[in-house]
């Protein structure tokens, strides 16, 4: 096989890593290149006769159908896929000689009516429950698999190995991303997140009086607050928080809409090497719209979620407020280091490590009660 081939072939594995829908079209390319009259590509439920997915070019679906309820739990040759480490293959021929093959019930009462004779198989994935493999088939009339056919397989298996992790990876990330992105419409705040460019990532519903739409290009970040002169103090904290600036103000700007006074918390997102965000893309900051009336749990409700003092609920009610510290500690008659230090506490308390983790918890809670 040709270098050009062979690079190809392991392309289009990798292209069935974020397109699922692409793995028939890839099992057909390695029949091919190995040479079969068939090719199965199965993710089995290994505590149970059930096939969770499978696409197969030689057996009809009432075939199928028949192999599950009759065959998979007692298949001699499938269960040679058990002793085998993920990543590694096995040609069937080399494990079973024909006449012991042609004795076992499986190659009688099914292989040999769908012309199964010879495998050329390898393992790709397996966890407790499940194990994934790939088999290329010949017929009775076919030639054995040779040594390179075997050798193919072997090749491409850790590539097989490697995609369909990324494959389950990216699965399990786009269900955590519909959680999350559905999470926001139980706050009741407004929630905005950006990119580390500014752009808008996602947000929930109760945002959208506050953006602009998306073919808008008048402003450098695509929310808009009623008052001029606070959308213009909103984009230079959005700017200076992407920019890791150290800022005087306390991540705030106040503004009135429709005669109700709110405010815009403006936080840094921090991700981690295992989250980006939840569409892909590097997370900036995240944005809070509220007003005094989004936060109205009472205070003796917060005390008791959290086990909060007084003084630290005064200072909770003052964050979700959009009050800086420094007002804060005035109204309180206490200072900045003090308002700080309770501060801390929320956050241990709460379980949070920032605050727009702590608020988000909060509003969630008292969206809770609200309804």
């Amino acid at each position: 096989m040709s270098s050009d081939t062979m690079l190809g072939l392991i392309d289009a594995i990798y292209s069935s890593a974020s397109d699922p829908l692409s793995w028939p079209d890839t099992a057909n390319r390695i029949q091919q290149a190995i040479g079969g009259h068939s090719v199965n590509f199965a993710l089995e439920n290994t505590r149970e006769p059930q096939l969770t997915y499978l696409y197969t070019n030689g057996v009809s679906q009432e075939d199928t159908r028949f192999y599950l309820r009759e065959i998979a739990y007692k298949d001699e040759v499938t269960a040679v896929y058990n002793h085998l480490s993920v990543g590694s293959a096995v040609m069937c021929q080399s494990v079973f000689d024909e006449r012991t093959l042609h004795s076992m019930y499986c190659y009688q009462e099914f292989y040999q009516r769908v012309d199964f004779e010879n495998f050329n198989a390898g393992l790709f994935y397996r966890d407790d429950d499940r194990r994934g493999w790939i088999s290329v088939v010949r017929g009775l009339s076919d030639k054995p698999f040779s040594p390179e056919a075997y050798q193919l397989m072997v090749d491409l298996l850790p590539h097989l190995k490697r995609a369909f992790a990324i494959n389950l990876r990216l699965l399990e990330a786009s269900k955590a991303s519909r959680i999350g992105i559905d999470a926001l419409e139980h706050l009741s705040a407004g929630v905005v997140l950006l990119s580390d460019r500014g752009e808008v990532i996602t947000h929930n519903s109760r945002a959208n009086p506050f953006l602009y739409p998306r073919n808008c290009k008048s402003q450098s970040y695509k929310v808009q607050l009623p008052d001029v002169r606070a959308t213009n103090r909103l984009h230079k904290l959005i700017r200076a928080t992407l920019s890791d600036h150290n800022l005087d103000s306390d991540g705030v700007v106040n503004f009135v809409d429709k005669g109700i006074k709110k405010s815009v918390l403006c936080f840094p997102w921090h991700s981690t090497d295992q989250q980006l965000d939840w569409l892909g893309n590097f997370a900036g900051c995240i944005l809070f719209i509220i007003s005094p009336s989004d936060a109205s749990l009472p205070d003796q409700q917060l005390r008791h979620l959290f086990d909060l003092t007084k003084s630290e609920v005064k200072v909770l009610q003052g964050i979700l407020d959009g009050v800086p510290v420094k007002a804060l500690s005035d109204d309180l008659f206490v200072t900045e280091a003090t308002v700080r230090f309770h501060l801390r506490n929320l956050l241990k308390k709460t379980e949070s490590r920032n605050q727009a983790e702590m608020i988000s918890k909060v509003m969630r809670l008292v969206s809770t009660f609200v309804s």
